[in-house]
């Protein structure tokens, strides 16, 4: 403000009027203006000797002109001498605090020569002079002086400067990525091209051995950007797509197969053909495009045998073998990754090794496979060691648990799956970062961890939105609208399904199947049985045409619950036909024990009072140290308090009482296991409420 204006010229000269009759003065009296500009226009009076000082008091000696900041500055930096406009040309160009011995290398110049220069733009207030412990001073310009000093000088003296500052920098950081990068800017700022593509170079090695890579990815956008055309050109671009993808930068992803693309068009070069027909097959796959993937990895897998390239030949079968399993055909999957590990032993790629015998360990957990997956899974981890490749040792362990968990060996699975999260973090793979935050949630849910599973899917569905991978995202997307079901938050379990049947794509199909069992929990829940009952039905119908007939036992189990409900006692039987057909000899207790309580509600609405209570009472026993909520019924539970409702039934009271309390004790365990919003909705279960009130269902073959 004006006064605060006059107070402070008070202050500093000994005479508020001081300037009273100036163009600075004038603006004083009327304006307010900041006080940085005010500080910087009277330094600027002092130097120029518009204020001067003489017998211990100040007085006017010219004009103080009013000018905007930026022009102030500059006029201040044209007042300096030669040599400390060159050392404040190095302080504006390095943009760090820096020694005196650097800001003379910088400058072009001896530190005895920099020394007076430093003196005067400390005085000057342009620099600032910190003295840090054991002696150390260093050198830092005030951040309003960098844009003015680099305008004041011509460009052919910054030109030289970068140059320096690149020199040193690179110098100084020949084992810091970040610093490399930034010598490797200035040098490119100075015109030296060339030698800022070969550090560029280094820092991207160093950026991959610390495991960073979408750090790599982007210094290598910068370095195919300076490069231009040369031969060096095809290899890094591979080499983009392939760090863009591990580390979930679509929009590289997606220019690097472009170009890539483009250059191989009209080319006679059968290998850069054969890489970018790889790279096409694996970005379709990631897009759900499972029809031109295999089309595309088909192809270009012949015509690699045929040419005798087996580096190429092995990877292209390993994609094969994704594909196929994607596509649910396991028998041809399990071939391609065989020939695929084959291959790779001969060509002695490791890395190609552990990704077949990993997709190996993934297509024998689903055909149930439990020993060959687990040594599929340690032998791809073997390899991924071997390779130094970290995501391919994470991706590995997520398959070894996957074996442990259907196994029924959930903790040790928990424990594989965030080690699987810690490795991929660590090496920025996101994607099997991703992937591995899946497993975790799914086994978390398993073992009672619901606040656990939750944030898992939630940051796991993140990450796969971010690198792009889709089909992969809806899947977790109709994961976690389960449990949403089972901790009532119905509404926002029924806006994740409904996310799902509006994506659907080819490759989603498993979540849109797995989303429509959940849907069919929710109606159920909400007593909307015809529509659940459609909804189990569709998720059956889709799990048998993929072929992946161990996955439809929960819809079915759904399918015969809800039918007995509606009355329907003849397509409950059917239903149960369907799903003994699909338990079959499944070792894992889920299956079983869904198959058990199924037939046990059944019998009961048939009057088999004995057969139903056998049956519920080995459901029961499956349950005995199991933690899992499984769905919207907590199945476990419901067991138990089959085996009391049967009991009531047939007149045993003390067993009766026996098998109420341990349901109820089942119950408030499971309930004490979860906080606030999670447990009110958990216990809003109509089959939750029915066992704590002790309240049967008249009618026979229900719960609740």
């Amino acid at each position: 403000t004006p006064d605060a204006s006059r107070s402070l010229i008070g202050n500093t000269f000994g005479d508020p009027a001081l300037l009273e009759g100036t163009a600075l003065g004038a603006r004083l009296s009327t304006a307010p203006i900041s006080a940085l500009l005010l500080q910087e226009s009277l330094r600027l009076a002092l130097e120029r000797g518009a204020i001067v000082r003489a017998s211990g008091s100040f007085s006017r000696g010219g004009e103080v002109d009013d000018a905007p900041l930026g022009d102030v500055l500059a006029a201040r930096v044209s007042n300096l001498s030669r040599d400390a406009r060159s050392v404040a040309l190095a302080s504006a160009v390095l943009a760090r605090d820096a020694t005196a011995a650097d800001l003379a290398k910088v400058a072009g110049m001896k530190p005895k020569r920099a020394s007076p220069a430093l003196a005067e733009l400390t005085r000057r207030g342009i620099l600032e002079r910190l003295a840090l412990s054991r002696g150390r001073v260093l050198h830092a310009m005030h951040d309003r002086y960098a844009d003015a000093v680099l305008a004041a000088m011509p460009e052919r003296r910054i030109r030289a400067a970068r140059r320096r500052a690149g020199n040193l920098l690179a110098r100084q950081s020949a084992n810091d990525f970040r610093g490399l990068s930034r010598a490797a800017f200035e040098l490119a700022a100075a015109g030296d091209t060339e030698r800022a593509v070969r550090v560029l170079g280094k820092a991207r090695e160093l950026a991959v051995k610390a495991g960073r890579p979408e750090q790599a990815a982007t210094i290598l956008e910068r370095e195919l950007a300076l490069r231009g055309e040369d031969e060096a050109r095809d290899s890094l671009l591979l080499t983009a797509y392939d760090l863009a993808v591990r580390c979930g930068q679509n929009e590289l992803t997606g220019n690097a197969l472009m170009e890539l693309a483009e250059r191989a068009h009209g080319r006679d070069d059968e290998r850069l053909h054969l890489a970018v027909a790889l790279r096409g097959a694996r970005q379709a796959l990631r897009d759900g495009a499972v029809a031109e993937a295999k089309s595309l990895c088909d192809g270009a897998l012949e015509r690699a045998l045929a040419l005798g390239l087996d580096a190429l030949a092995c990877e292209l079968a390993a994609t094969a073998g994704e594909v196929e399993h994607a596509a649910g055909t396991l028998d041809r999957a399990l071939m391609r990754y065989r020939e695929a590990a084959e291959w790779a032993r001969v060509a002695r790629r490791r890395d190609v090794e552990a990704e077949a015998e990993l997709g190996r360990a993934l297509v024998h957990v689903r055909l149930n496979h439990l020993e060959k997956a687990t040594s599929a899974a340690a032998r791809a981890v073997s390899a991924a060691n071997d390779a130094k490749d970290p995501v391919l040792r994470s991706e590995a362990l997520r398959a070894l648990g996957n074996a442990r968990f259907v196994g029924s060996q959930r903790k040790l699975a928990l424990r594989s799956y965030k080690r699987a999260v810690k490795v991929a973090r660590e090496s920025g793979g996101t994607e099997s970062e991703a992937k591995a935050l899946n497993n975790v949630a799914t086994c978390a849910h398993s073992l009672g961890r619901v606040a656990e599973a939750l944030a898992a899917w939630v940051r796991a569905v993140e990450l796969k939105e971010r690198v792009g991978a889709t089909a992969s995202a809806l899947l977790s997307r109709a994961s976690m609208s389960g449990v949403l079901t089972i901790v009532g938050r119905r509404a926002e379990a029924r806006a994740e399904q409904q996310r799902v049947f509006d994506a659907q794509r080819e490759g989603a199909q498993t979540a849109v199947m797995l989303a429509w069992s959940n849907r069919g929990d929710l109606e159920m829940v909400e007593g909307n049985l015809e529509r659940a009952c459609e909804a189990y039905a569709s998720s059956d119908a889709g799990y048998a045409e993929m072929g992946l007939h161990q996955l439809r036992s929960h819809a079915l189990q759904g399918l015969v619950r809800a039918r007995l409900v509606r009355g329907e006692l003849a397509a409950a039987a059917r239903a149960l036909v369907d799903l003994e057909r699909v338990v079959g000899d499944a070792t894992a207790h889920e299956e079983q024990r869904r198959f058990l309580s199924a037939r046990a509600m059944l019998r009961d609405a048939q009057r088999d009072e004995r057969g139903a209570l056998a049956d519920a009472r080995a459901a029961a026993r499956l349950s005995k140290s199991d933690t899992s909520y499984e769905d919207a019924f907590g199945s476990p539970i419901e067991a138990r308090w089959m085996v009391a409702i049967l009991s009531g039934r047939r007149g045993h009271g003390k067993r009766f009482e026996r098998a109420a309390r341990r349901a109820e004790e089942l119950l408030a365990r499971r309930a004490e296991a979860l906080e606030g919003a999670l447990r009110e909705g958990f216990e809003s279960s109509p089959l939750h409420r029915a066992i704590r009130a002790r309240r049967f269902p008249e009618a026979r073959g229900r719960t609740w």
